[in-house]
């Protein structure tokens, strides 16, 4: 599938609500198109984000699980997007810990779907994914509601739940 090759691969939405993820994106998303234009690689969607005016509502076109979708998506400032993120960073609530060796964690196909998701090699004992019944090797493909494709969304993910928060989790074993 020639397709793929043409799109650029969304790695995480690293500001939790951002302009990505208003629009419903998610990492794993192979952006096709903005505003129609298709877009090969990130010089080309970083050249076609900075024409873009601010407040403008871009359509773009997309690629999750081999199928194609749309997403309306409204442009905001560079600085906008790094308060946001700073804000996310610092904010008052903490960040959530699941309990897993994040830099083992790794995106695989799931056996027998046309799905991704995230294995985790290991979950750290008595903490809250063991005290949950997740086990090692388990290929994460869902959390809270929010599909999980690549191992940078699943550790976004993770921090952007509250601390002692219940989170649905669904996993593949």
């Amino acid at each position: 599938d020639m397709e793929n090759k043409q799109g650029v691969v969304l790695n995480a939405v690293s500001v939790p609500d951002g302009p990505a993820d208003k629009a419903g994106l998610i990492g794993g998303d192979v952006i096709l198109t903005i505003d129609g234009q298709p877009v090969r690689d990130e010089d080309e969607m970083d050249a076609l984000m900075k024409r873009t005016p601010i407040g403008k509502t871009v359509e773009i076109v997309y690629l999750r699980d081999g199928e194609k979708k749309t997403a309306q998506l409204i442009t905001i400032s560079q600085a906008d997007h790094r308060k946001m993120a700073r804000d996310f960073d610092r904010r008052q609530e903490g960040h959530a810990i699941f309990g897993y060796e994040d830099d083992e964690a790794e995106t695989v196909p799931v056996p027998g779907t046309n799905l991704h998701g995230v294995k985790l090699e290991t979950v750290y004992r008595s903490r809250p994914a063991d005290l949950a019944g997740v086990k090692n090797d388990d290929i994460v493909i869902e959390f809270d509601g929010v599909p999980i494709r690549t191992a940078d969304e699943f550790h976004m993910r993770v921090r952007r739940a509250l601390p002692y928060s219940t989170v649905k989790v669904v996993v593949m074993r």
